[in-house]
């Protein structure tokens, strides 16, 4: 009996994490639309902060 009753229990606390696992899937679509949307900013700033240093030096190179 102790067996059935734990086979059940496990059986529940999987149909339960599957329930929360559906609902909580467009929170983490949304949250990977977002961190895109992070990544590709981060990068942005990036690029344009590398393209300033690479101007500075080189104005600076050609100064000397």
């Amino acid at each position: 009996m102790r067996e059935f009753l734990t086979g059940l229990m496990v059986v529940m606390m999987f149909l339960l994490l599957s329930t929360i696992a559906i609902l909580l899937l467009p929170f983490v679509i949304v949250l990977g639309f977002f961190l895109k949307w992070l990544i590709s900013v981060i990068f942005l700033m990036l690029a344009i902060w590398l393209l300033g240093k690479v101007t500075l030096w080189a104005i600076e190179r050609v100064k000397n």
